[in-house]
């Protein structure tokens, strides 16, 4: 065999080889789709519905689930298309969905449940009072917001320099009220902002408080109290 005959000869092999491929996914997705029965093809498009109606809150993810339909109720195939619209109000814990083909005449209620997890920090170390939290003592799981409804930290930004004001326990949600960013008789510095310029200077906190929170501060300099927002780790900021 010449080589312009090998040659021509791997690029049909080749070809033969990719045209298989092609055909193979194509017949392996014509199975999947006809593998669905009429309600599962139901089922499926509740679950896409409700995931455009139910509110995921930030970093957070969601798991839909169908409930089971009743085989004695007459869900035939719907060529036109299903018309879908929620029943009642969506909530985080899931959704009930109207299914509707017009062209068959049909309609079927659907329940479809949510699981909804957020990324929470937690201690994957032991944690003693006042002890300061460094990246790592901390870890981040996904808790099921369900099962967990109190504040915590979606980051280690907010926590990482903060202190422990109790003794926490390795798996622990970190919660807002377990640290402060910001702790009493602390040393902190002040920013005050007064439109474009900035003043920095020191003073003392009179109480406790985490990012975002308002505390009482005793400027150093003038012995002056006043109240201003926790903006970082030992750090507070005032505008005036």
């Amino acid at each position: 065999m010449t080589y312009q005959n090998r040659k021509v000869t791997s690029i049909v092999t080749k070809l033969i080889g990719t045209v298989t491929l092609v055909f193979s996914l194509f017949c392996a997705a014509q199975t999947d789709n006809v593998a669905l029965s009429d309600t599962e093809r139901v089922q499926q498009a509740a679950e896409e519905y409700a995931r455009t109606v139910v509110t995921v809150p930030d970093f957070g993810d969601i798991v839909l689930e169908a409930a089971h339909i009743d085989s004695r109720l007459k869900v035939s195939t719907c060529d036109s298309g299903y018309d879908l619209s929620t029943s009642g109000s969506a909530k985080s814990s899931g959704v009930t969905v109207l299914v509707k083909c017009p062209e068959e005449g049909w309609q079927v209620y659907v329940p479809v449940r949510s699981t909804i997890t957020v990324p929470l920090v937690i201690t994957k170390l032991p944690i003693a009072r006042g002890q300061l939290i460094t990246a790592n003592d901390l870890a981040i799981e996904s808790i099921e917001q369900r099962a967990y409804r109190r504040q915590g930290f979606y980051s280690f930004e907010a926590i990482v320099g903060s202190k422990s004001k109790r003794a926490l326990r390795v798996g622990q949600v970190i919660e807002r009220k377990d640290v402060c960013a910001v702790c009493r008789g602390d040393t902190v510095v002040i920013n005050a902002n007064m439109g474009e310029m900035t003043i920095t200077t020191r003073g003392e906190a009179m109480r406790d408080g985490s990012v975002g929170e308002q505390v009482k501060v005793k400027n150093s300099k003038s012995q002056r109290i006043i109240d201003a927002t926790v903006s970082g780790v030992g750090e507070v900021t005032v505008r005036f």
